[in-house]
């Protein structure tokens, strides 16, 4: 049996849905049950910090897929997110040990690398400039001193941003690349927009983390994951527009401005000109992924331009 935390996630819930289609009996468990998770799935609602609940979900389990987290303390405190981002995934591999599970799979984030002008290897320095970031690499560190003493298979996977075709976060597509209000929003740029941004679609995040189910040579490695064709956000977005046939405002940034408006948005408490935004109008985010396509025989279907351009025609739609 397969056990898969986080469902809550798209994309993990589209791995549950792959290992359902196959065949494969698998259970979930999350902080709430998604509405579309089928009822005869086997469900454990916990946040990571109950044992019992824990145990339960590890027993006759072989292989475990651990995406669920907290990106955000929300209306929690920063120590609660902490707990279940760190102490929780530690007492999963505990409890996966002890059932006998034969691989962990852990679901980090570009976010442990920061951003970089230089292509990321997953040697490459951790500079992790968010919380978040802090929080996962963190845990990837612990979790594999604690594998290792355990003696279970672990496996690191550091995706790109994920953009679903199905999102309904607007905030999150003015974020990468497009305002999509026809002229009510714009996009805001840094200079001649020259930094790179890699996106990675579900699908294809999906057809990795399935294609390492059960596998003995991926232990104790380490995998980024991301698309292949990665423009500059300049070229992008001419490409986008053109495609769409949309008008969108672009407005040009300096460094300091942007601060100024971070600072700005904060003080309003919006989710907007963040940290993330700021580096992603301001340095690189691009991962080599050579590793996952040998081991997994994985290659991405989807470039940067077909991620956006679904995303977008998805969301004029229901716009």
């Amino acid at each position: 049996m397969v056990l898969i935390t986080g469902v809550s996630d798209l994309t993990a819930r589209s791995l549950l849905f792959k290992f359902i289609k196959e065949g494969i009996p698998v259970r979930a468990l999350d902080f709430f049950k998604p509405k579309d998770i089928p009822s005869n799935i086997d469900f454990i609602t916990t946040d990571l910090l109950d044992i019992k609940a824990l145990t339960n979900a590890c027993k006759d389990v072989t292989v475990v897929y651990h995406f669920m987290d907290m990106p955000y303390p929300l209306t929690k405190k920063r120590y609660y997110m902490r707990k279940v981002n760190i102490e929780g995934s530690s007492n999963l591999l505990n409890c996966a040990a002890k059932s006998g599970v034969k691989q962990f799979n852990y679901i980090s984030s570009y976010f442990v690398y920061g951003f970089s002008k230089k292509i990321l290897e997953p040697d490459s320095p951790k500079k992790p400039f968010t919380v978040y970031g802090k929080d996962k690499l963190k845990a990837e560190n612990i979790l594999k001193t604690l594998a290792n003493k355990l003696e279970i298979n672990f496996t690191v996977f550091r995706p790109a941003q994920i953009l679903h075709k199905n999102t309904s976060n607007s905030l999150q597509l003015i974020i990468l690349y497009l305002a999509l209000r026809s002229g009510e929003g714009a996009l805001f740029h840094l200079g001649k927009a020259n930094s790179k941004f890699q996106l990675l679609s579900c699908d294809d995040a999906v057809r990795a983390y399935f294609s390492a189910y059960d596998k003995d040579n991926i232990a104790d490695k380490v995998y980024n994951l991301g698309c292949d064709d990665v423009p500059n956000q300049s070229d992008l977005f001419s490409k986008c527009t053109e495609e769409l046939g949309l008008t969108i405002n672009t407005i040009k940034i300096s460094k300091l401005k942007a601060k100024l408006f971070s600072i700005l948005y904060s003080l309003l408490k919006t989710n907007y000109f963040t940290k993330e935004h700021l580096a992603f109008l301001f340095k690189n985010c691009v991962l080599n992924c050579d590793m996952a396509k040998q081991d997994l025989n994985w290659t991405p279907a989807k470039s940067n331009l077909d991620i956006v351009l679904d995303a977008a025609k998805a969301y004029l739609i229901k716009r």
